[in-house]
């Protein structure tokens, strides 16, 4: 490699300090907030959601009680 007899920087060395480790970490952190972001933004708050299943119930129709189930399955009853 020839020698740099300018007073000019190697473009390595401009480059290793344009694009250094802590520029990179800032960058990815950037982009992971951003992201975080828009897709709070576009899913919407969940309570709305969590709020219709509890109202939903358990599954049971009108008129049909729960029968409670065995006390353990057949063959697998324990003493």
């Amino acid at each position: 490699e020839t020698p740099n007899n300018s007073d000019n920087e190697y473009a390595g060395d401009i480059i290793a300090g344009a694009v250094s480790r802590r520029s990179m970490m800032r960058a990815a952190a950037v982009v992971t907030v951003a992201t975080a972001a828009g897709t709070a933004a576009l899913t919407g708050p969940s309570a709305p959601q969590a709020e219709a299943a509890a109202l939903a119930g358990h599954g049971h129709k009108p008129g049909h009680p729960h029968k409670p189930a065995p006390s353990g399955a057949r063959g697998l009853r324990f003493s």
